[in-house]
């Protein structure tokens, strides 16, 4: 009978941090999906493993058909070997960095002011890559002069 009590208190106990790990994990979704930047998360392959809803409209994805993808299947071959760069640039150094990128999307260009930090608290996540990035387009059409520093200064 003990073994029984005990084992049902185990189940719930883990049920309650599996429901609470849950919940969790939706709140921190619905936060990113309301934050006026495109958010990603990318592997050691610089696969996409997390896109946030501002980069699902941008490339025009449903929200299962990106995970696994990488800008080569998103973009043009020269804005992704530009990025793929700067990213490897930042895992290199291993500390954050942002960069002024130009992408091409759906025949549009889009500037955008990218920051990008190595993720190496875990084993799990070495080589892995998040990004932020800030859509600029219309303020450079305004002020094409400036340049990303003058921008985030």
């Amino acid at each position: 009978m003990k073994k029984k009590s005990e084992a049902e208190r185990l189940l719930r106990f883990e049920g309650t941090t599996i429901q609470a790990l849950l919940e969790k994990s939706r709140l921190l979704e619905m936060i990113l999906d309301q934050i006026d930047a495109l958010i990603y998360v990318k592997d050691t392959e610089g696969r996409y493993k997390y896109m946030n809803r501002n980069y699902h409209e941008l490339f025009n994805f449903p929200h299962n058909e990106w995970e696994g993808r990488s800008d080569n299947e998103l973009l043009n071959e020269d804005s992704a070997i530009k990025i793929r760069r700067n990213e490897q640039e930042v895992l290199m150094k291993g500390e954050p960095d942002s960069f002024e990128e130009v992408i091409n999307v759906d025949g549009r260009e889009r500037h955008l002011i990218s920051y990008k930090v190595p993720l190496t608290s875990t084993e799990s996540y070495s080589g892995w890559i998040c990004g932020f990035a800030t859509d600029i387009t219309d303020f450079k059409r305004e002020a094409p002069e400036l340049e990303c520093n003058e921008i985030l200064n």
